[in-house]
């Protein structure tokens, strides 16, 4: 695989952690309502499997920059959608989706701690999540794209870690967030990964 696709992967795979890791800053904002941006997000538009779901998050930003105090606003469904407890809650860890009980720490996050280490990378210590927590994982899978680990590591980690939950996540943000920003985002990150699941097997 060529290092500029190799790049190319990576840092849409960071992107995409970013905007799933806290609530987004000033500056974070400020890039999503840029020309890069826009013009970023029209280039994944024209990738197959990735049409509709970047097209909806085109939206949802054009449709944030009409809120009244969007950085407040936008943080409000954050907290909402993935720090509460309540039945409006989604849960952005591979554990609650994978063990029967729906708890936190169970194997996965177990997991993906001897992925990381196994490759010798940390999570951030300012980042103080389970290894599970989603953002974790794209920035993992991020890593492994840039440092050009076998395809067959790269399979097996979308598989295990990411694509046997995902689409589940995806569909309770869906119902879950009113006003569509994160569900925009949770359909651009399932289509990438399976997107980018059927690329790296051809």
């Amino acid at each position: 695989m060529s290092d500029t696709i190799s790049q190319n992967r990576a840092q849409i795979y960071w992107w995409l952690s970013s905007l799933v890791a806290k609530e987004l800053n000033d500056n974070q904002l400020q890039a999503l309502f840029s020309p890069e941006v826009s013009g970023f997000i029209e280039s994944l538009s024209l990738e197959q499997g990735l049409e509709a779901s970047s097209k909806k998050l085109s939206n949802a930003i054009n449709q944030l920059r009409l809120r009244n105090d969007c950085k407040l606003e936008l943080a409000a469904d954050y907290a909402s959608l993935f720090l509460g407890a309540g039945r409006s809650s989604v849960q952005p860890y591979a554990s609650f989706y994978l063990s029967e009980e729906g708890l936190l720490m169970q194997q996965p996050h177990h997991d993906m701690i001897k992925r990381l280490q196994s490759y010798g990378l940390a999570q951030s210590e300012a980042f103080n999540e389970p290894a599970d927590h989603l953002a974790i994982i794209l920035d993992f899978m991020g890593n492994l794209a840039v440092k050009d680990v076998a395809v067959k590591e790269q399979l097996d980690c979308l598989e295990q870690c990411l694509l046997n939950w995902l689409p589940r996540w995806s569909e309770d943000i869906a119902r879950h967030d009113s006003f569509g920003f994160y569900q925009a985002v949770s359909q651009l990150i399932l289509a990438f990964t399976q997107a980018d699941k059927a690329f790296i097997s051809n």
